[in-house]
């Protein structure tokens, strides 16, 4: 059997806030380069959904 010890670093509010907006700044350019964010669901082509008049596109301005 073996006993891991695991130390969590105790930060300052000031270094949490950082390392907070370091990821949410990570996660925003993922969005932006298209590798993360909302992603439509694929519908089988047999779906009563699929048709064309359900087709919607989403545009950012």
């Amino acid at each position: 059997m073996f006993i891991t010890t695991v130390r969590y670093k105790i930060m300052s509010p000031v270094q949490a806030k950082q390392k907070q907006h370091e990821r949410y700044e990570a996660v925003a350019v993922q969005v932006l380069r298209g590798r993360a964010g909302y992603k439509p669901a694929v519908k089988s082509r047999f779906s009563k959904s699929a048709s064309s008049k359900f087709a919607h596109t989403i545009a950012f301005a």
